[in-house]
């Protein structure tokens, strides 16, 4: 890629007259074969030329690039998967057509983002699979940044990978938002501190920091964890139909089996016309006198020429054509002996395509070396882990308060306000702004850590934590 072409933080590519792109190696899968005529070609929108009604890929496109939204009125959600899962699963089918959906399960463990990221819990990707709805939990990496002179300390958190999809500058927006408003205590700055070598967003901590319940807060209140819903609709058949992973891996099985025989017919089809032609030449070099003889003879088109060979020594039209048209020194000995071995290497090609059609083996054995070959040149390691271990979306903000003193106020009216102990110290009781027929009911030092239980004059409880109280007007 040459050129602006946006990026994770939601900036808008330049327009299409600056940029330039060129396709990467494996895209080549998608458009090989389109000259062997293996799939059906419709005129343009200006009947100019033809085009493929669908590319002629080798690689399971939509499953491992995904997909979302088709048209007006259809919507999809298909996540990218791991390429080599996809193949592998594709052989089983090959080799076992009635797999069944546990079995193909266990090859593929679920999508692949190429934003890494961990998936917590397979419940949600079982039952994509299987539906083709499903919602899975989608959680960003970290690790703890510890102390170099006190190993057990944690001096920060940086989080290494995000989910797919998610804009980082607005993540790292949310976060710095949630430390300004004190929601979460502990935290000294936010940094992004990403390059060229990947995602850095770093938080750096105070010493009384819990660095657990901090990021277990985060994961809750921001998009550093967020769920995705699968919602695999696809144009099978000329029309949208929600499809489940065999359906899926059943439809590019099926796609692979009559690209691959339509582009085997084709190769058999010019192999058995350049033998005809070969066997041609081979029969002129026994007789090339009496042909250039009745070449000489005939009258002065190529036509007639063509007519006379055909007449006089039963060639075809086909070898007729190729000899008026071959030049004299390609009847030489060392010209025939090429022709021999181009024959010999020919037959063995159309008895190799012949065996391909007619042994269903023999062809299921081509199409798994060609799937294991692109595996091998193209296959990657997934990116995004799955865990099986579940979210809890309880979150004790206890442990993300600060531990400290301040004073509670309740007014006659029943207005309340909490003012630290440094402001008391420096102001009066008529500094609280009371309304003019108000006065204080209740006031004592408390700790933000303690339980605050209040009695209603009804006999009524009920219980608030004191670090829930915020300092307001």
């Amino acid at each position: 890629m040459h050129g602006n072409k946006g990026s994770i933080d939601d900036d808008p590519a330049a327009a299409m007259r600056y940029t330039e792109s060129r396709l990467e190696k494996i895209s080549e899968l998608l458009l090989s074969d389109l000259d062997r005529k293996v799939v059906p070609m419709a005129p343009n929108f200006d009947d100019s030329e033809y085009e493929p009604i669908v590319l002629p890929s080798l690689i399971p496109n939509l499953l491992i690039n995904g997909s979302k939204g088709i048209a007006a009125g259809f919507a999809t959600e298909i996540p990218p998967h791991n390429l080599t899962e996809i193949l592998n699963a594709t052989i089983k089918l090959i080799k076992k057509p009635n797999a069944s959906f546990s079995e193909l399960r266990e090859i593929v463990k679920g999508p692949d983002f190429p934003t890494g990221g961990i998936i917590n819990g397979v419940e949600g990707i079982t039952e994509a699979f299987e539906n083709g709805q499903g919602k899975i939990i989608l959680s960003s990496k970290y690790h703890f940044i510890y102390d170099e002179k006190n190993k057990d300390k944690v001096i920060g958190i940086e989080i290494y990978e995000i989910p797919f999809g998610i804009v980082k500058s607005k993540l790292v927006a949310d976060i710095d938002g949630l430390v300004l408003d004190k929601n979460i205590n502990g935290v000294k700055e936010v940094r992004d501190q990403s390059n060229r070598e990947g995602i850095s967003i770093y938080l750096e901590l105070d010493d009384d920091a819990n660095p657990e319940a901090i990021i277990n807060y985060l994961m809750t209140k921001t998009e550093l964890r967020i769920s995705y819903n699968y919602n695999m609709v696809a144009i099978y058949e000329n029309s949208p139909k929600l499809m489940n992973l065999e359906m899926l891996l059943h439809a590019y099985l099926n796609h692979l089996k009559e690209i691959n025989r339509k582009g085997i017919e084709f190769d058999l089809a010019k192999h058995k016309i350049r033998l005809e032609i070969v066997e041609g030449f081979i029969k002129v070099a026994e007789i090339s006198d009496e042909v250039i003889k009745v070449i000489k003879a005939s009258d002065n088109s190529k036509k007639g020429v063509i007519l006379a060979l055909q007449q006089h020594f039963g060639f075809t039209e086909l070898q007729a054509t190729a000899i008026a048209e071959l030049r004299l020194y390609k009847l030489s000995r060392m010209d025939q002996l090429e022709y021999q071995n181009e024959k010999i290497s020919l037959e063995e090609l159309i008895a190799r395509c012949n065996l391909l059609l007619t042994d269903a083996n023999e062809f299921d054995k081509f199409l798994i070396s060609q799937l294991k070959q692109i595996d091998k040149d193209y296959g990657k390691p997934r990116k995004t882990e799955i865990s099986e271990e579940k979210i809890t979306k309880n979150v004790n903000t206890k442990l993300l308060a600060k531990n400290e003193d301040f004073y509670f106020f309740i007014s006659e009216q029943g207005y309340i306000k909490r003012i630290s102990k440094k402001i008391k110290n420096a102001n009066e009781f008529n500094t609280y702004k009371l309304k003019e027929s108000d006065a204080i009911f209740y006031f004592d030092k408390i700790n933000s850590l303690s339980k605050l239980i209040f009695f209603t004059n009804l006999g009524n409880y009920f219980v608030l934590d004191a670090h829930t109280l915020k300092e307001c007007g």
